[in-house]
């Protein structure tokens, strides 16, 4: 059977003052570092103070941070480390299955990774993990809930939370951040073929960089489908690794 390349396609983000964006779920507060509280947080409860805000309480208040990064995949994860290590103390939105996908972006999909380096050999899951572990260590917080909304129009920016469990509807806090990365990579668009989620990673591919040298493509009669610039330029590539390419 000939393998098949579907071409992947970024998502572009849409400009304007308030940008619908995806990440997603719920709180996982780094382990080296203190969950972000108010100092009525803190207080004691003796009369005439405020009572301690219980986590659930302390996630739905409105927050401030100096830099906000929504993504988790190798450049949002580049970026809280980086971050982190000059003190920023970095809040990273990682996302939930946003757009289908776990968070770690697409490199959770992919079953085995011969071009990073430092690694002959490395599971696309295993890599993204050791990335997300590191990150935690340089003092990152990691969030697991999705940011539906930013706004751009003045400093500090705005974003907004969908509640969890819901990618529609947006949280009533506003939150704050002197600076927001947008790392939130891209989607391959699949074509929803029969038998195409049962050998994605197995004989079907987005990224004929990544994947057309591995040994189940190599040397195979192989198919680009697509006819923009990024399908040739695939096919120009998979010329120097397949018996025949054929482009559809």
């Amino acid at each position: 059977m000939e393998a098949a390349f579907a071409r992947g396609a970024s998502r572009p983000l849409r400009s304007g003052l308030s940008l619908p964006l995806a990440a997603a779920s719920f709180y996982r507060p780094a382990n080296n570092t203190a969950p972000l509280v108010s100092e009525a947080a803190t207080a004691s409860a003796q009369p005439g103070t405020a009572a301690p805000l219980s986590l659930l309480q302390q996630q739905t208040r409105n927050m401030h941070s100096k830099i906000v990064i929504i993504g988790s995949g190798p450049g949002g994860h580049t970026a809280a480390i980086y971050a982190a290590r000059a003190d920023l103390k970095p809040v990273m939105y990682e996302g939930f299955l946003a757009l289908g996908i776990a968070a770690g972006g697409q490199l959770t999909t992919t079953d085995e990774v011969e071009n990073f380096p430092g690694f002959k050999m490395i599971k696309g899951g295993t890599l993204m993990d050791q990335m997300r572990a590191q990150s935690e260590a340089c003092g990152t917080e990691i969030v697991s809930q999705t940011v539906g909304k930013v706004d751009f129009s003045q400093r500090p920016f705005k974003y907004w939370l969908h509640p969890m469990g819901d990618d529609e509807g947006l949280e009533e806090e506003t939150h704050t951040a002197d600076s927001i990365i947008i790392a939130t990579g891209a989607k391959a668009r699949r074509l929803d073929l029969p038998g195409e989620e049962k050998y994605w990673g197995n004989g079907v591919s987005a990224c004929a960089v990544c994947d057309g040298s591995l040994p189940i493509f190599r040397e195979k009669p192989l198919v680009v489908i697509g006819g923009g610039d990024s399908a040739v330029e695939e096919s120009v590539y998979l010329t120097k690794k397949a018996s025949k390419v054929t482009v559809l």
